[in-house]
């Protein structure tokens, strides 16, 4: 499954973060161009990711020019 929410002004996915409860289906999703500056909060460090997810776009958003940002995603 893919979901598209790219250009959509998301500041947040709290409390609903990506987790494999949340979305386990899920193989691609486009959060680009938001306004979503946590990583941590967007990924939830404690839950493991969704299974499938093999694209995760966050390009345009705050948390993308975080210094680390390359080597976490």
């Amino acid at each position: 499954a893919s979901l598209a929410l790219g250009y959509c002004a998301i500041e947040t996915l709290a409390p609903a973060c990506l987790s494999r409860v949340a979305l386990p289906a899920l193989v691609s999703l486009d959060l680009s161009f938001n306004a979503l500056a946590s990583l941590p909060e967007l990924l939830c460090a404690s839950a493991p990711a969704p299974p499938m997810l093999a694209r995760l776009r966050l390009a345009g958003n705050p948390l993308a020019l975080d210094q680390g940002y390359p080597a976490t995603v």
